[in-house]
């Protein structure tokens, strides 16, 4: 199986493959105005741009509560700065498998594929997981 953005991140220097992935997500104009629910709150991005400065992802979100539609984006979230950005999501039938031993010595080993939308989800979830509880 291919991987668009994995395979080209092969002889980069870790400056150079954050750069690239967090250009890459930042092309992805269709997800402006995506939105992704969580619990009582839709979360929807409204900006998403490729920070140069940091050579990292910027992300700006506007969150409503679902029952009334009001905005309750909570102060000081935006913008998300995600240097860096993952571009690899857990799935059991995926096809890259990543295996490491911790420090006690136990193997571990994940599953999973490349999903640049599925993990600029899991990203935007994680950035307001503490400030909607």
């Amino acid at each position: 199986m291919t991987h668009p953005i994995s395979d080209e991140l092969v002889g980069l220097t870790p400056a150079e493959r954050a750069a690239y992935k967090a250009a890459a997500m930042a092309a992805m104009a269709d997800m402006i105005g995506a939105s992704v629910d969580r619990g009582a709150f839709r979360i929807t991005i409204t900006d998403l741009d490729y920070y140069p400065v940091r050579d990292a992802l910027r992300i700006r979100i506007r969150v409503n509560r679902i029952s009334n539609g009001n905005n309750v984006t909570p102060a000081g979230v935006n913008p998300i700065i995600v240097v860096n950005p993952p571009i690899l999501i857990d799935d059991p039938a995926g096809d890259i498998v990543r295996t490491w031993t911790d420090r006690q010595g136990v193997e571990h080993t994940r599953v999973l594929r490349e999903d640049l939308r599925a993990a600029l989800r899991e990203v935007i979830r994680d950035a307001v997981k503490d400030a909607l509880t």
